[in-house]
Parts: C-alpha cells; sequence; structure tokens
C-alpha cells in the first residue's frame, strides 16, 4: 500500500507545484494522460471498482506485482504470487523469480532462485529491469540514488547554422531514415540522454537529417535507403553530423544549467569523434 501511495501519479498537487525540474513536470503531465487513457480504454471498469481512483489503485497493484511467464510464442500470463511479490529490487541482485522446474505456466508455481552467494541475515533481492528513475517513481513509487539506467528525454532545438540544411528535402530525407533504420521518422528531431551515453542511433538519425539535396542527387534516394547511418558517409557529412551534435548538446547544457536535479544525472559534455 506505501509503495502503490508514493507512485508519481499520486503525489500530492502542493508537492507538484514544488518541482523545478521542466523534464519531470513534463513526464507527471504525460503520466496523468496515459492512466487517463488506461482507465477510459477499460470495458466496463465499474465492474472492476466504483471510482476511477479505486480502478487505478487496483491496476497499479496488479501491475507492479505481478511476475510475468510465457503460455507459448505468442501469449504471455501475469501470476499474483503472496510473498514473493515482497521481494526488493536491486541492478545488482542475488536471486530470480522462476517458473518451478518441470511445469508449465498454467501450473502457476515458481520459485525464488539464487544466482550468488547469500550471507546469513543478507536481504534477498530481485531485478526489476533496467529502468530509469522516471519509470522506477512511475511503476513502482521508488528511485535509486547514482540510477546509470535514469535519462533525460528532450526535443532538438532550432540550432540557426543548420536550419536550412536540416529542413532541406526534408521529406525525402524522412522518407530515406524511416527505410535506413526500419523505424518511422518524425519531423521532430529527439533523443534521450543518459548518465553515461547516449541514445544508440542518435547519430544515424544526424546524419541522415544534414544529408544535402547534392548528397541525394549524387547517392540517389534508393541507394541511402539501403545505406548504414550507423557509419560514416562522407568526411563533409560527418563533419556537418558532429557540428551539429555539438551545438545541440551545448544548447541543451545551457538550457538544463539552471535545473537543480541535472546535477545529481552527472550530465557532462561528451567528447565527440567520428565513428
Amino acid at each position: 500500500e506505501m509503495c502503490i501511495r508514493d507512485r508519481i501519479i499520486y503525489w500530492p498537487q502542493e508537492l507538484k507545484d514544488k518541482i523545478r525540474s521542466i523534464t519531470l513536470q513534463d513526464f507527471i503531465g504525460r503520466v496523468a494522460v496515459k492512466h487517463r487513457g488506461i482507465y477510459q480504454s477499460t470495458m466496463h471498469p465499474n465492474l472492476i471498482a466504483d471510482t476511477e481512483n479505486e480502478y487505478l489503485w487496483a491496476y497499479h497493484m496488479a501491475k507492479s506485482r505481478h511476475i510475468p511467464s510465457d503460455v507459448n510464442a505468442e501469449q504471455l500470463a501475469c501470476h499474483m504470487c503472496p510473498i514473493v511479490d515482497f521481494l526488493n529490487h536491486s541492478f545488482e541482485p542475488n536471486a530470480v523469480i522462476m517458473q518451478s522446474e518441470g511445469l508449465t505456466s498454467r501450473d502457476n508455481q515458481f520459485g525464488v532462485y539464487s544466482v550468488k552467494g547469500i550471507a546469513k541475515d543478507e536481504q534477498v533481492t530481485v531485478s526489476y529491469g533496467e529502468m530509469g528513475n522516471l519509470e522506477l517513481a512511475e511503476r513502482y513509487g521508488f528511485v535509486v540514488e547514482g540510477n546509470k539506467y535514469s535519462h533525460i528525454p528532450f526535443v532538438f532545438g532550432n540550432i540557426p547554422e543548420y536550419a536550412h540544411i536540416m529542413n532541406e528535402c526534408l521529406d525525402e530525407k524522412l522518407e530515406i531514415l524511416s527505410h535506413a533504420l526500419n523505424c518511422p521518422a518524425s519531423k521532430t528531431l529527439g533523443s534521450e540522454i543518459y548518465s553515461n551515453k547516449m541514445e544508440k542511433q542518435l547519430m544515424s538519425k544526424i546524419r541522415g537529417w544534414v544529408l544535402t539535396k547534392d548528397d541525394i542527387s549524387k547517392l540517389g534516394k534508393e541507394t541511402l535507403k539501403n545505406t548504414d547511418f550507423s557509419k560514416k558517409i562522407s568526411e563533409k557529412n560527418e563533419g556537418m553530423a558532429v557540428g551539429f551534435l555539438k551545438a545541440m548538446l551545448q544548447q541543451r547544457m545551457d538550457a538544463l544549467s539552471g535545473i537543480d536535479s541535472v546535477s545529481y544525472t552527472h550530465l557532462t559534455l561528451p567528447t565527440i569523434y567520428s565513428v
């Protein structure tokens, strides 16, 4: 009950009003919209609870305490396991929860197995997953100090010296990137910065965004659709990509400098080098 009530969605308004972090304010807003949508999309929620708050409490309780298992390649079963669900989280756990050997998921029997030596009076812990503090706070109601999986999501701002290049042949570049990266490309270029790394595809996206009209004409759109953007395309393109990344990171650092919580992430401008 205590953990459930510590979730972001249950934070009192007077606490939310004291938050200075734009990132956290935005995240809280998106969480509220997300959970409102969960309630509205549920068939006959009144059969589960009398009010929206009671329904969301039941949803969070099941969401945070269930143990998943595969029924088959296409189905996932969720189980409520008393006592076992009291195990606390650690990024370096000494145990795992596993379905008991020789049983199927329909037998609904699980065991706690050690993965290394556990000393007398040592707490038994399991991993809830590689999540940043925002995800942990939303799902479980706690954070981990020095969490290496914490990250700051952001949208790239307008860099005046690169505006012309970024907007040139934009629709063609989005088509190229969607095919080359095998994922939908948005007209808004965003990413995530972790305390110790950047999003894996960030440089690939930027290489595509700084393609010029001459690049597309010279290399050919169909050829570019099958290009590996995780590698350098040309010296000129790489120089523009690195220059844009440096300018963007500096812009983000300047914007974040006034937020108290940014020091907690140990965010520093990384050294940029060609891949």
